[in-house]
């Protein structure tokens, strides 16, 4: 043992304390050694050699070995036990740092930036579209529903249109369409017990499968010579009684093709009804703004025949395609319910009470502005359908861009965006008072863009709120109703065209727009958050 140094004894363990010296003195040893004083000679085991005196030498970092096992802490090298080439110094020298009272700054953790809002449209846009993919039922019912609406405001164009250039009266006009809504009226007292016992896919195949030949009889009808008014007026209300339970079965599909878990989320069956209503509002945009185009070109009986053809591939493809998941039990439904089941939970609810108000509101203007349109056309527009069927496609530009909206934001909109979005409903009705298409365009623009998001909150609302076994009754009571208040408007309408004109009519749809939209915002004010399962 060379003069200086210390010496182990035999069978100590290794890092025990020996002669000479403190228990502590190995931290010295070790600060020594990482500041460069120590040096170890290979083959001297456990032999620590002090140079004499002078400059002293710094052993390379690479070649520095500290047992992990020192007190103190944090000494070992990061990346201990692996080869020399995969090992990272950055630990020495914060330890060196440490060691000498020097201690190194490091940055304040950096906050995660929120998504911008192209990134926030692209999640909405992938979630909307994973929810179609991963609910083919509902791609297909999205389909279906796109084909028949298309038809369906084809006729609305040119069914008015006809009666009203061959007869020239406005009355007989308003009797066609009222002859619809009586069916709807009338079938839809008891459409909640033919749903419960036929179930939802049953009843749409009976309703598209009998609605195709209903609608074809009219242009058939026409090129025998054989269409009068009484016939019209028959036909108009088969198709009407078709109506309720089939649109009564479109809405109560949906939770049952979202499956048993997702059916009950509020803001997934939100999504799915503001996709069924976007497949309305582009058939909206495209219908009225081709319909115009085609009676001037075919006559307004000939495009009958379109509307008959998407009844039956709507018919065909609900076959095929829609069908809820093997998995998802069926929702048991009441088909002897107490009489006016569904109109009593309606009315024991105080938001649904407020709901169903303010629907009845807005519905008794939506027949009345479609009556008006075609009388304003022809007696102070010009008389040309173009002009009609531009007009009718403002309102469809704004109800399928307003579809989009609701399909993408419905999800994050609270109580103030949907106050908005009444104010929005109500308040451009006010510019059909000025005769003028471009101002008259942009009214039914702006109000069709606020209609979709209304009308998917209050689907939702009265779908979510109802126990599972009463909802086709209370579907049933809110079509019914709907529809009633959509008669009594077409009734109303018709003689108030020919006996006031049309500015007196557009002041009354305004007053009652703006009456359902404070309505809406009031239930929306007084609405906990309340759902029931769906089995």
């Amino acid at each position: 043992m060379g003069p200086g140094g210390t010496g182990r004894r035999s069978g100590a363990r290794p890092g025990a304390a020996v002669a000479g010296h403190q228990p502590g003195d190995h931290l010295d040893r070790d600060r020594g050694r990482l500041a460069g004083v120590h040096r170890r000679v290979p083959g001297a085991a456990g032999a620590v050699h002090r140079p004499a005196a002078g400059r002293a030498r710094r052993v390379p970092a690479s070649r520095r070995r500290v047992r992990p096992h020192v007190a103190g802490g944090g000494l070992a090298r990061r990346g201990h036990g692996l080869p020399r080439s995969r090992r990272t110094h950055r630990g020495d020298r914060a330890d060196q740092g440490r060691h000498r009272g020097v201690h190194k700054h490091r940055p304040a953790p950096q906050t995660r930036r929120p998504p911008s809002r192209v990134l926030r449209l692209r999640r909405t846009h992938l979630q909307r579209s994973e929810l179609m993919l991963r609910t083919p039922g509902l791609l297909a019912l999205f389909t279906a529903k796109l084909l028949s609406t298309f038809g369906s405001w084809l006729t609305l164009l040119a069914l008015p249109w006809f009666v009203l250039v061959t007869t020239g009266s406005p009355v007989k006009m308003s009797l066609v369409l009222t002859a619809e809504f009586a069916g709807v009226v009338i079938v839809g007292l008891s459409s909640g017990k033919l749903v419960a016992r036929l179930g939802t896919r049953r009843t749409m195949l009976i309703g598209d499968a009998a609605r195709a030949p209903l609608m074809a009889s009219i242009p058939l009808l026409h090129l025998a010579d054989g269409l009068n008014l009484p016939i019209l007026l028959a036909v108009s209300f088969g198709l009407g009684a078709f109506t309720t339970p089939y649109v009564s079965s479109q809405r109560l599909i949906l939770p049952e093709l979202l499956g048993p878990v997702r059916g009950t989320d509020e803001k997934l069956v939100g999504r799915a009804n503001s996709l069924i209503d976007a497949a309305t509002r582009i058939a909206a945009l495209a219908g009225p703004a081709l319909g115009g185009v085609l009676i001037a070109l075919l006559g307004p009986a000939e495009i009958l025949w379109i509307d008959a053809g998407t009844y039956f591939v709507s018919f065909l493809i609900v076959l095929a395609f829609v069908r809820p998941p093997a998995n998802a039990p069926a929702t048991r439904f009441t088909d002897h319910p107490p009489r006016g089941d569904g109109v009593r939970n309606v009315l024991s609810d105080p938001p649904l009470r407020l709901f169903g108000v303010a629907l009845v509101l807005v519905t008794l203007t939506v027949p009345a502005i479609f009556l008006c349109l075609p009388v304003l056309v022809l007696h102070e527009l010009g008389g040309n359908p173009r002009t009609l069927g531009l007009l009718t496609a403002a309102n469809g530009a704004g109800l399928a861009l307003g579809s989009l909206a609701a399909v993408t934001t419905l999800s994050r909109m609270g109580t103030n965006a949907l106050t908005a979005a009444a104010i929005l409903l109500c308040a451009p009705l006010w510019l059909l008072l000025i005769e003028r298409p471009i101002v008259i365009a942009l009214g039914l623009f702006l109000t069709g863009l606020a209609t979709p998001v209304l009308a998917a909150t209050l689907i939702t609302r009265f779908t979510l709120r109802t126990p599972p076994e009463h909802r086709p009754h209370v579907m049933a009571a809110v079509t019914t109703t709907e529809n009633l208040a959509a008669f009594i408007g077409s009734v109303t309408a018709g003689p108030a065209l020919q006996f006031a004109g049309s500015r007196p009519v557009f002041a009354t749809i305004a007053v009652l727009a703006s009456a359902g939209a404070a309505t809406f915002v009031l239930g929306l004010r007084v609405t906990p958050n309340v759902s029931f399962a769906s089995t």
